[in-house]
C-alpha cells in the first residue's frame, strides 16, 4: 500500500519546477528587454545578476555583477567592496 500524500507531492514538485522556470524565464525577459533601452543601468544589471544567480548561472551571474559593478557611478564606491567579495567567491 502506498501512502497518498506521497503521491499527490509528485505533481506538484514538477509543478513548482515548470512555475520556477517559467518565472525564471519571464524575469530574464523583463530585465533584458529594459536593458536593450538602458544597456548601462547599473540597478537592472544587478538584476540580471540575481535573477541568473537563482536559475542556477553562476557564471553568467558573475558577469552581470561585474557589468553592474563598471557602471555604478563614482559616488557608489563604497557599495562596491559589498559587491565585490560575492563576486570574487563565485
Amino acid at each position: 500500500m502506498l501512502h497518498s500524500s506521497w503521491l499527490s507531492s509528485i505533481p506538484v514538485t514538477r509543478n513548482r519546477e515548470k512555475k520556477d522556470k517559467s518565472k525564471f524565464e519571464r524575469n530574464l525577459n523583463i530585465i533584458l528587454e529594459i536593458l536593450k533601452q538602458d544597456p548601462e543601468n547599473c540597478d537592472y544589471l544587478g538584476y540580471l545578476g540575481d535573477t541568473y544567480s537563482s536559475g542556477g548561472k553562476n557564471e553568467e551571474a558573475r558577469d552581470a555583477y561585474k557589468k553592474a559593478v563598471a557602471a555604478m557611478p563614482e559616488n557608489w564606491g563604497y557599495m562596491i567592496s559589498e559587491v565585490l567579495i560575492p563576486i570574487q567567491t563565485c
